[in-house]
């Protein structure tokens, strides 16, 4: 530890006292002197700027968008009318109570044995039209020739 006697009145103030007394400090190389002062009075501004920046910038990017009004609630209706093209029992309800449904989206799933046993049904009859229609041609075909043959 080292102490600084002040130096009298008449004596040459020497670089050391000169620089603890105007607050100026040396650093690195000697002559070379930082005055803190100005380089704080530099950097607080600076340091405002960033911050005030920052807060900008996070504004700027966390905006609402203009175009776009997002409200919150709840839509109820006290009555839905469902309908199908045809009649059975329900299978399965794909959707419940609050939830989201687009255009075209299945809600419900009927039962389709009956329908699918109807379409079999169906198909016998077109297949037994079909049979019918190659027994009257035919048909035609022998009484053409008979006709020739008189």
């Amino acid at each position: 530890m080292t102490q600084v006697v002040p130096a009298p009145p008449d004596s040459p103030p020497d670089s050391e006292s000169t620089a603890a007394l105007s607050g100026s400090k040396t650093e690195g190389k000697p002559g070379q002197k930082i005055d803190f002062k100005k380089k704080l009075r530099l950097l607080i501004p600076l340091g405002l700027l960033l911050v005030a920046a920052g807060f900008g910038l996070r504004y700027w990017l966390t905006r609402p968008d203009d175009e776009v009004i997002q409200l919150s609630g709840r839509i109820e209706s006290y009555q839905s009318d469902l309908g199908a093209k045809v009649g059975g029992q329900v299978e399965s309800v794909a959707v419940r109570e609050g939830d989201l449904v687009t255009a075209g989206q299945v809600v419900a799933q009927l039962d389709d044995k009956e329908l699918l046993a109807q379409l079999e049904a169906a198909k016998a009859t077109v297949s037994a039209a079909q049979q019918k229609i190659t027994q009257a041609e035919l048909q035609i075909d022998v009484v053409a020739s008979q006709v020739r043959e008189d």
